[in-house]
């Protein structure tokens, strides 16, 4: 009897039929898939966050990392041409406030109530009002609208502030996000915060990388993008587009890369 186990466990470690009718490899096999299922499985699982309106927000268990889906409105600020007094900026003066409560410009004295500062033959668009965003630029004075983040050239996204305390996100922090209708993908930087129950806002340049028509007045869409947001990513300050898309590329790939947003994020059952 000895002898016979003996036997048996040398063809076992010579790689033979298993003697109890399955072959090792295909043990070790099942074994590998198996694992590699758990994985997937666990890589995918995430709790909810917080409701916006009736958007949910996510964060994976195992990750700092969060998502939710929703359309995309398109934030002009920070651009030099995204308002003018006499509203033929590229936004809608009233989303910049009123004589009184300015909430989208600058202003003398740094508050809503203040007088607005207008471009000068020194700048990009003399005639137009400053325009910020919440991401700024420090080496720069209020009155320059290189201190602020140009919507026209860098891809950005806006989040509201119920998203930002609840995810901890700062500004600065990284993002990528995905367009669903055409498969198109970009980062970007946190640069604005929203008014509250406002979620999925991006730049102009973020909605032209994205294919999504990037009018402020009439762009946009109501569904199909993606964001998943890096808290903690970065360090409070602008990035440049090479910057954005170095850094965004090594957060993806750490948290899991395209295999795992294949696995969880384009499947309709983990988005719900």
């Amino acid at each position: 009897m000895k002898n016979l186990c003996l036997i048996l466990f040398a063809i076992i470690i010579a790689g033979g039929c298993n003697p109890f009718g399955e072959d090792q490899n295909d043990i070790n096999a099942k074994k590998k898939i198996h694992h590699q299922e758990k994985i997937q499985s666990n890589d995918c699982d995430k709790t909810e966050l917080i409701r916006v309106r009736e958007i949910l927000v996510y964060k994976f268990n195992n990750s700092k990392a969060i998502y939710f889906e929703t359309g995309m409105n398109i934030d002009a600020n920070g651009s030099p041409h995204a308002f003018h007094p006499n509203n033929i900026g590229l936004d809608d003066l009233k989303n910049a406030g009123k004589p009184g409560n300015w909430f989208g410009i600058v202003t003398d004295n740094n508050e809503s109530t203040g007088i607005p500062f207008i471009q000068n033959d020194t700048n990009p668009a003399p005639g137009y009002f400053i325009s910020c965003t919440s991401l700024i630029d420090k080496t720069f004075n209020i009155k320059d609208p290189r201190r602020y983040i140009n919507s026209e050239m860098v891809p950005y996204i806006a989040l509201p502030p119920e998203v930002m305390n609840t995810a901890d996100i700062n500004v600065g922090d990284i993002a990528f996000v995905y367009n669903k209708s055409n498969n198109k993908m970009l980062f970007g930087i946190f640069a604005d915060v929203s008014p509250i129950d406002k979620i999925g806002g991006g730049s102009i340049a973020l909605a032209n990388g994205l294919g999504i028509n990037p009018d402020a007045r009439k762009g946009g869409i109501e569904d199909g993008i993606i964001y998943l947001i890096f808290p903690n990513s970065g360090n409070h300050k602008p990035k440049s587009i090479h910057e954005i898309d170095s850094l965004g590329a090594e957060l993806f790939n750490d948290w899991g890369g395209m295999n795992r947003w294949k696995n969880c994020l384009l499947q309709s059952k983990s988005l719900n």
